[in-house]
């Protein structure tokens, strides 16, 4: 099963993280977790931080908590350890701009630093950036990741009967992924009749009556990197389905298929989500299309880039494409794959 090899990627991702960084004269505070793990490849609480700089080697980890000595073995020899919580006293001595990205940041952290570094203190995404674009480690285990669910995902539609509980097949996704090494990205989406029209219900009691529409939307993460799928369907056991469901089912088949041949390195992810956003219209649907066409994923089931976005796309950004249309009181299609852009075009990870 693909890993990361954490001596030379940290290598590789402090050079790409130089490569974006606005300005070399910062110290940069990193505060999300998810941040943490791509630089150091291992999972830490939320009051962790990493500082980097002013020197391109200068790495200091500030972890209150003390950690066990097979830990310590994993985290690369360049970061310094510290016990202790990062303070205000560290950055002042410093004497330097810091950077940071407010994302996920504590509030009442981020007023003690306002105050205490005022003008010092700048706000950059920069953290976002460079996560967008994919090593071959991080992609070699997406694409692990992307056939699990995909064959998990498929083997559920299989257990589909009359009787069964939406929580009953959601359980037995996650019981799946576990098996297979993974985690759930999040708890899995599993929706019958009605409940379809919710584009984050929340699998529950509802039973399968043998006909109607059914959504199942689930991820695995694996060695913590995320896979996301969804897939809709109307069962009609040999009668002839709803016909407004097969023509909201083919609208939506039509823009995800139309959005993801214009996928190309230099296009933005706003055009894409135009694209398809216009073909739903069309079709009399517009108003039903009620999210955006897909999200980034990676370490985070959701990510940059987002499509509303004028992000330009690049080779080797991964992200989902994932149209839906939702009729309240009546039923919701979505269909979503998870998809790597590689100089050839589009690679969908989760189509088997």
């Amino acid at each position: 099963m693909p890993r990361i090899n954490k001596t030379s990627d940290l290598a590789g991702r402090l050079k790409k993280f130089w490569d974006y960084a606005p300005s070399k004269n910062l110290i940069y505070l990193i505060s999300q977790p998810a941040d943490i793990f791509y630089l150091l490849g291992q999972e830490f609480a939320p009051d962790v931080f990493l500082t980097i700089g002013p020197k391109k080697s200068e790495l200091n980890l500030f972890c209150p908590t003390l950690l066990a000595d097979d830990f310590i073995k994993k985290i690369p020899a360049a970061v310094k350890i510290n016990n202790s919580r990062l303070n205000e006293e560290y950055l002042l001595k410093k004497n330097l701009p810091v950077a940071i990205n407010p994302r996920n940041l504590n509030g009442e952290f981020l007023l003690r630093l306002k105050k205490s570094l005022g003008r010092r203190l700048h706000f950059y995404n920069f953290t976002d950036n460079w996560r967008m674009i994919k090593d071959d480690g991080e992609i070699a285990i997406m694409r692990q990741a992307a056939k699990i669910i995909a064959r998990i995902v498929r083997q559920a539609w299989s257990l589909l009967r009359r009787g069964i509980k939406e929580k009953e097949l959601a359980r037995w996704i996650v019981t799946e992924i576990e098996k297979a090494g993974g985690e759930p990205a999040f708890y899995p989406i599993v929706a019958f009749g009605k409940n379809t029209a919710w584009p984050h219900h929340r699998s529950g009691e509802t039973i399968f009556t043998g006909k109607g529409p059914v959504l199942i939307d689930a991820g695995c993460r694996l060695n913590g990197y995320c896979s996301d799928i969804t897939r809709a369907g109307y069962f009609a056991y040999g009668l002839v389905p709803d016909k407004l469901y097969l023509k909201v089912y083919e609208t939506v088949k039509e823009a995800k298929n139309a959005a993801e041949k214009f996928l190309k390195a230099g296009k933005t992810f706003a055009e894409v989500d135009n694209l398809a956003r216009k073909i739903i219209s069309a079709a009399g649907f517009g108003d039903n299309f009620v999210h955006g066409l897909g999200h980034g994923i990676g370490i985070e089931v959701h990510e940059p880039p987002q499509p509303r976005k004028d992000v330009v796309l690049e080779t080797n950004m991964v992200f989902t494409v994932e149209p839906g249309i939702y009729l309240a009181d009546k039923f919701g299609v979505r269909l979503e794959d998870t998809i790597l852009l590689t100089r050839k075009g589009p690679e969908i990870l989760t189509f088997k």
